[in-house]
């Protein structure tokens, strides 16, 4: 009697075992799955802002078409962009002394990326859930990145960052930009520059410009 209830306790035992085992597998499944979800829809969301940023940023800030001329926020951001801050304000990289058009095109609107994104990462919503909040997540670093960095850039100040690497590479990127227009559009997300082929790297006159402007040296 002893023995037999010995065998069924340890034929409980293997159930419990066999079930927590395939539990844990696929516990284990899952987490697999939604970090390859997380890491793929970050590199998505990179990719895809750093392309909306370049399209964006050339074709509607710098140029005029027939959106420039039918839209008037394109137009307005525009004349913003390309005539204020790129010509009248910012003839010094990092110095404008009005107090109005220092900040005139440094900040990204954030009304005009709000009627934009909450269609979009509704529409990523209902096809992955992990998509949208992760989509959303990036979108906000990018443009908090973008207003620290920018500002940094045109109105330098003992920020934490302005050593680092990472923000000189981008502030020179930048300063490229301002010196010849037509190259590195990319401020946040640099990707499409070098997939379309408008990145700009500083030479050696470009180089010395810089260290005589005290700029991003």
């Amino acid at each position: 009697m002893q023995a037999g209830h010995r065998h069924a306790y340890r034929i409980y035992l293997d159930c419990l075992q066999s079930v927590d085992d395939s539990f844990v597998g696929k516990l284990q499944n899952k987490m697999i799955f939604m970090c390859v979800d997380i890491i793929v829809s970050a590199a998505f969301s990179y990719a895809f802002l750093s392309v909306l940023e370049w399209i964006f940023h050339r074709y509607f800030m710098h140029r005029r078409s027939r959106i420039t001329a039918w839209s008037g926020f394109v137009k307005s951001t525009h004349y913003k962009h390309a005539v204020l801050h790129h010509n009248l304000y910012y003839k010094r990289f990092d110095h404008e002394p009005d107090p109005h058009g220092r900040y005139i095109s440094v900040d990204p609107d954030f009304v005009f990326t709000t009627v934009l994104a909450v269609p979009f990462v509704a529409a990523l919503y209902h096809f992955d859930h992990i998509l949208a909040l992760v989509f959303s997540l990036v979108l906000a670093l990018h443009h908090i990145v973008w207003i620290a960095a920018h500002r940094q850039m045109h109105m330098p100040s003992d920020a934490f960052f302005r050593k680092w690497y990472p923000y000189r590479w981008l502030a020179r990127n930048h300063w490229m930009h301002h010196r010849y227009r037509n190259v590195n559009y990319n401020l946040v997300f640099p990707l499409a520059d070098m997939l379309f082929g408008t990145y700009k790297a500083p030479d050696e006159r470009d180089r010395e410009q810089m260290s005589k402007n005290g700029v991003c040296g």
